[in-house]
């Protein structure tokens, strides 16, 4: 049943794990440096208008401005193909979705199609100030995240829009985080790691302290973190110090693979660390694009700008990543191999296990 309109799930959430500081409202202040790259006024100018206009021509102007500027990395020769019911669990990444816009139908009519076991978000799931007539218009919508939510488990992380001027429509919508703005849970052999990246993750944070207890604490074969300001930019002079912050316990911990937002397109890193850890930007679920505008930095494997979705297979010894456009295609393909903390894993070794 859906409470004044709100999507209900259908399916039950997994419970979470969060501290008393992730619910305290006193604790949720922005850090005197931002974690991440912050939206200047240009590009807030350019969403706002692209928002206003209709649909088709918002689709004209990306579509040009993308075209002209547009980056593709050829993918490494492939493996053999993956057959759709081979599979432990597998979980879909949508981020920087919800602009109400065409696109996000687009995009969700073929996450729904290809039928995951859980989807997780990116942040920015409405824009631009998480209000409750923006939720009710871009979010709620069938066609738009409605269906998503009422038929999937959908956990979500918080991006700069959600929450700018109220956070209740936002946890109305996802009533099973009791307030919560950054959790662990475990799902499918997986521990996901939910954090916010708008407040402070700086060593000595509260949310810091939490997540290094979180991750000793954690016995599953695979690690997942997803947040919204990436580590690493695709654009000039962006990259965050989350990076500083991060990079020791991602590979003191073992995690496998991170995923963030805000950058409205696709990237996916090479390996960060001895342990192979990669961090792919999955922040074109809808809500315009953002084209690249320079050669791509030395850290990068792929990158694309075009709407879509990330599709992971979770099995016993490996994690098999597919990025997926928003007519259908695979674009690029990624496996992330089970191993312990501290093995090497070389660029060559994670190139050579890429399947179709």
């Amino acid at each position: 049943m859906e409470v004044s309109g709100i999507p209900v799930p259908r399916v039950p959430s997994p419970p979470i794990s969060a501290p008393a500081s992730a619910r305290d409202p006193l604790s949720f202040q922005a850090p005197p440096v931002p974690v991440g790259p912050k939206e200047g006024p240009m590009e807030e100018a350019i969403e706002r208008f692209a928002g206003s206009i209709p649909n088709w021509a918002t689709e004209i102007l990306w579509k040009a401005i993308t075209t002209a500027s547009r980056h593709v990395f050829p993918q490494l020769p492939a493996g053999a193909p993956v057959e759709q019911g081979d599979k432990n669990f597998r979980f879909a990444v949508i981020g920087d979705y919800g602009g109400g816009m065409k696109p996000l139908a687009d995009v969700t009519g073929n996450l729904a199609r290809r039928n995951p076991d859980m989807v997780i978000t990116t942040g920015d799931n409405v824009y631009y100030n998480g209000t409750e007539q923006e939720y009710r218009r871009k979010w709620d919508p069938p066609n738009m995240f409605g269906d998503i939510r009422r038929n999937f488990i959908v956990m979500p992380s918080l991006g700069n829009h959600d929450t700018r001027v109220d956070t209740k429509p936002y946890f109305d919508r996802f009533p099973e985080l009791n307030g919560a703005r950054y959790y662990s849970f475990d799902k499918g052999g997986v521990h996901f790691v939910a954090l916010n990246t708008n407040e402070s993750l700086a060593p000595g944070s509260a949310q810091y302290d939490w997540l290094n207890s979180d991750l000793a604490a954690s016995t599953s074969d695979w690690k997942v973190l997803y947040y919204h300001h990436p580590m690493f930019s695709g654009f000039p002079k962006q990259d965050s110090p989350l990076k500083t912050y991060l990079g020791p316990l991602i590979a003191k911990y073992g995690v496998d693979l991170i995923f963030a937002g805000h950058e409205h397109n696709y990237s996916r890193t090479k390996p960060l660390n001895d342990n192979g850890t990669i961090e792919v930007i999955s922040g074109d679920g809808g809500h315009t694009l953002h084209p690249y505008v320079e050669k791509a930095k030395p850290v990068f494997a792929y990158r694309d700008v075009e709407f879509g979705h990330v599709e992971v297979e979770v099995r016993n010894d490996e994690l098999i990543g597919r990025y997926i456009t928003r007519d259908g295609s695979v674009r690029d393909t990624f496996t992330v191999p089970n191993r312990t903390p501290g093995a090497a894993v070389t660029d060559a070794a994670v190139a050579a296990r890429q399947v179709a």
